[in-house]
């Protein structure tokens, strides 16, 4: 209480005042300043709080680099594999408050018949189902402290097929894909979103995989 701020200018106000009333026999008055400055005292008492101990709590905050979950439609015979591909990030004190949670942004999608040095080879919406795989490339900026996760969902002619969940480091643009092989039997119109733990969808793309007879020439459908 004696360290509050207004307690000094207050009491030197008062003193002013009481001695002012006293000279001009004012002492209704001065006995009216005394009093209420007594009960600003009694209710600054009464509000004084307990003095709680702060407990220091230490955030771990794990960094890895791993591919969590693969999920699949038991009626389907397609192969689903997927893998992702870190950019090395400087490491940072662990001991660091996390900051609130910022979403996650995706930066590139793309189909594309192949990787190679983490970059798509030949990116297109539309492929012969003679390929031996398909690949979904998606670059996401993930400016939180720990690692988060995004979906993969694929989706055949607008019914759910498969989903892959895909860890995501730390980076401005943490490249990652998942892949569908076996196409000779799944032509037709496929998509696949991205979304993020919560469930929002972050960004989709289409592509088609039409029918090739055996020397590559399209089938007239």
């Amino acid at each position: 209480m004696i360290n509050d701020p207004t307690i000094i200018p207050l009491t030197i106000v008062l003193l002013v005042l009481v001695t002012i009333a006293v000279f001009q026999n004012l002492y209704k008055i001065a006995g009216f300043l005394v009093f209420t400055y007594c009960l600003y005292f009694f209710i600054l008492w009464i509000r004084i709080e307990p003095i709680v101990e702060k407990t220091k709590v230490n955030i771990e905050v794990l960094q890895q680099n791993q591919i969590i979950n693969s999920k699949m439609n038991s009626s389907s015979d397609m192969d689903v594999i997927f893998h992702a591909d870190s950019i090395k990030q400087s490491a940072e004190d662990t001991s660091r408050v996390i900051r609130a949670f910022r979403p996650l942004i995706v930066n590139e999608i793309f189909m594309s018949e192949s990787i190679v040095n983490r970059t798509p080879i030949k990116p297109n919406t539309e492929f012969p189902d003679s390929l031996e795989s398909i690949y979904c490339f998606t670059t996401i900026e993930n400016l939180n402290a720990s690692p988060q996760v995004i979906t993969h969902k694929w989706w055949y002619e607008n019914q759910y097929f498969s989903e892959i969940d895909i860890e995501v480091g730390r980076s401005y643009n943490w490249r990652c894909w998942s892949k569908i092989s076996n196409l000779s039997d799944w032509p037709g119109l496929w998509k696949v979103f991205v979304s993020d733990t919560a469930g929002s969808q972050l960004d989709s793309i289409s592509f088609v995989v039409k029918k090739v007879d055996s020397v590559g020439l399209r089938r007239v459908q």
